[in-house]
């Protein structure tokens, strides 16, 4: 038989290749991805498998397809039947790269390739590597796709739900959560971010983000990116931990693993419960905390009952009124409501110890007038005017060239580099109010308002 070279039949395959349609074997290109890994008491692991474009079917609305259809492969003008996955393999190993052994095969039963499979030979505190792959069945002959990325379990039981993340004490947090089964105890880890990631994650509150891998779409990647912390570890006998280094008006996720002891070491659960919460003690822009809702009155008396006063301590002259002589601490009773009256008094307790002593001799918060009953934050106790005479209110009228006049309505003056009383922009007083989620009025500068505005609040 005469014999041809290698480089011979390459050059006659790809002449034929041209003028005929080249088909290659049926495949299967999709590969699985794990949807989350459960433990439970016993230590019974349930694996979500699905496909790993499965978010975007998720998200997006789509089912599972079905059927098969073909392919071209634009690199080797080479059609090739495309079968779609009807089926699984679940194979497990004590290491990522160790021999695995199979564990289940079955069909799928949900959509986007799907399906939730268990594993009832797994041992308790032990750690397995599982991963996955599809089968097809096409003319009586079973396809193998490709296994998918493989995942960790820990078999420990995984955490219960989170209960509540509430700000108890100014910087403290209490966490509670529902007890888990046969575990030693729980790891609460955290991460702490800002009020702009906060208002984000706010903007999303009509999803549910909190709850097992919080790594979900609806948590801004900046937050999610953030590593966790240590925060505390309590044993099984606690369904609650406080947290006392929190910062006021910052946001905070925190996370809770189970444990087991094994061979003298903590063995963690692979899944995680997640909440977040905020450092709302005093008022803040973002406030959680529902003690800060409130009722317009319908009556004085009704306005009345829902304050209380307080007394603070500020620094004035002891010639007042002259501006002059050594300062000294005076005291002012201010009726406020009552929901706010731990934050007016840590405002003032602030602004106070500041070694600029600014000087504040008069206060005032509620009053009731009917006209305003419906619209004035003073009827509800949660505006401040301060030093009303250095600090005026302004008036706006507008000529017919379009020039705007502005003119006194309250008070006599302005004049913050000369009179002491009159409070200067981003000052102290400004700042520390601002600090608590107080804003000063632009056209009324001895009045300092709580934000109701921000579409972040109380969601």
């Amino acid at each position: 038989m005469k014999k041809y070279s290698v480089s011979i039949i390459i050059c006659l395959l790809l002449c034929i290749s041209s003028t005929f349609t080249v088909y290659a074997a049926n495949t299967i290109s999709e590969k699985p991805g794990f949807f989350g890994a459960k433990v439970n008491e016993a230590g019974i692991v349930t694996l979500s498998i699905r496909s790993s474009d499965y978010d975007y079917f998720y998200y997006n609305g789509y089912g599972g397809i079905e059927g098969a259809g073909t392919d071209y492969d634009d690199d080797y003008d080479i059609y090739y039947d495309k079968e779609y996955p009807s089926g699984y393999e679940l194979y497990r190993s004590d290491k990522v790269d160790g021999e695995y052994t199979m564990v289940s095969s079955g069909e799928l039963t949900l959509s986007s390739y799907g399906v939730d499979v268990t594993d009832s030979t797994a041992a308790m505190g032990a750690a397995y590597y599982y991963k996955a792959r599809y089968t097809a069945v096409s003319d009586d002959t079973t396809i193998y796709g490709e296994f998918g990325d493989p995942i960790v379990v820990s078999i420990v039981p995984s955490p219960s739900k989170i209960t509540s993340v509430k700000a108890t004490k100014a910087n403290t947090f209490t966490i509670s959560w529902n007890p888990a089964e046969n575990v030693d105890g729980y790891n609460i880890y955290m991460k702490e971010f800002d009020n702009e990631h906060l208002y984000s994650m706010h903007s999303y509150s009509r999803y549910e983000m909190d709850g097992i891998d919080i790594d979900t779409y609806q948590v801004p990647d900046a937050v999610k990116n953030m590593p966790f912390t240590l925060a505390g570890s309590v044993s099984s006998g606690q369904t609650s931990m406080k947290y006392s280094k929190a910062k006021h008006g910052m946001g905070y996720i925190f996370a809770i693993r189970t444990y087991k002891m094994v061979n003298g070491n903590k063995v963690e659960s692979s899944a995680m419960y997640a909440a977040h919460g905020v450092m709302d003690y005093y008022f803040c822009f973002n406030a959680e905390n529902t003690k800060y809702n409130y009722k317009w009155p319908k009556n004085e008396k009704q306005a009345r009952k829902a304050c209380k006063t307080v007394c603070v301590k500020v620094w004035d002259f002891k010639n007042h009124s002259k501006h002059s002589g050594a300062k000294k601490t005076r005291k002012l009773y201010i009726t406020v409501n009552k929901k706010y009256a731990e934050t007016i008094k840590q405002i003032y307790k602030e602004i106070y110890k500041n070694k600029t002593k600014p000087p504040i001799y008069e206060a005032g918060s509620y009053r009731w007038r009917p006209e305003e009953s419906t619209w004035s934050y003073h009827t509800v106790g949660t505006a401040i005017d301060m030093n009303c005479n250095e600090n005026p209110m302004y008036s706006y009228t507008y000529t017919k060239s379009g020039k705007t006049k502005k003119k006194i309505a309250v008070g006599s003056f302005y004049k913050p580099k000369s009179n002491p009383y009159s409070m200067p922009r981003n000052g102290v007083i400004e700042k520390t109010f601002a600090k608590y989620g107080f804003v000063r009025l632009e056209n009324d500068l001895m009045h300092y308002n709580a934000d109701y505005v921000s579409p972040s609040t109380n969601y």
